[in-house]
């Protein structure tokens, strides 16, 4: 569906072919996933005056929101396999990286000293088949296809739908199963979305001190960039990896 404003003010900037280019691409992606039926995406101009480039979408939503098609600009042409992402977030899959892109190779190593020198501080979905991604913003549209931080080398998944590289095409087998997973879970409960209005004295998953961790990392996803008055303080709490966690109000 392309949205507006109600004067019509800030369409969507995408066309009916165009979708179509997003919704083939993602068809492929998810094909070996076995997708069922129908799927509720909107298309949006963004909050702000000027168009925005990101979309969004989770397993508590029951749509995909994109944005306009050359606005999903990524290594200087149009974002094709940007609606096979956000589909991939709805069903479950987090990105491979664990943090937002470094900036440089630098920033990165940084990190990873910060983390005591353990590659599992990149794994952004605890996924054994998907490599830790250091996800550096200068290799997204070049070639390479390692690094080597701290003296350990790193292969990109730079073909991983879930990253953000330029090559991106496909699933890893343990990916496919979570999507069935959650698949097969939505569909037994009628795709329902879950709701929270009616909770008294609702605890923000943000503010939440942590007292342990076991396989689990934590941290707080900053979401004003997808749309203004949605979310709590901006924020939304975020789990990655999670085996067991153990949190104090």
């Amino acid at each position: 569906m392309i949205v507006s404003d109600d004067d019509r003010g800030r369409t969507a900037r995408v066309t009916p072919r165009q979708i179509s280019q997003w919704v083939d691409f993602a068809n492929q992606t998810f094909e070996a996933a076995g997708f069922p039926d129908a799927l509720v995406v909107f298309f949006r101009y963004g909050p702000g005056d000027r168009p925005t480039g990101g979309g969004f979408s989770w397993i508590d939503y029951d749509l995909v929101v994109m944005p306009g098609f050359t606005d999903a600009q990524h290594c200087g042409h149009a974002h094709v396999d940007a609606l096979a992402q956000e589909i991939g977030h709805y069903l479950g899959l987090p990105h491979t990286f664990a943090a937002d892109p470094f900036e440089s190779a630098a920033a990165g190593e940084t990190h990873l000293k910060a983390g005591g020198g353990t590659p599992d501080v990149f794994d952004g979905d605890g996924f054994g088949d998907t490599p830790p991604d250091p996800s550096i913003r200068s290799l997204e549209c070049d070639p390479t296809r390692e690094i080597t931080l701290g003296g350990i080398p790193f292969r990109l998944p730079r073909q991983n739908i879930m990253a953000y590289y330029d090559e991106r095409v496909d699933l890893s087998p343990l990916q496919i199963r979570r999507v069935r997973w959650v698949l097969d879970a939505g569909v037994a409960g009628g795709m329902a979305l879950p709701s929270n209005t009616i909770a008294h004295d609702p605890i923000e998953a943000e503010s939440l001190q942590v007292l342990a961790e076991d396989g689990a990392r934590t941290a707080v996803q900053r979401m004003s960039g997808f749309g203004v008055g949605d979310w709590s303080d901006a924020s939304l709490g975020f789990r990655f990896g999670i085996d067991s966690i153990e949190l104090l109000r």
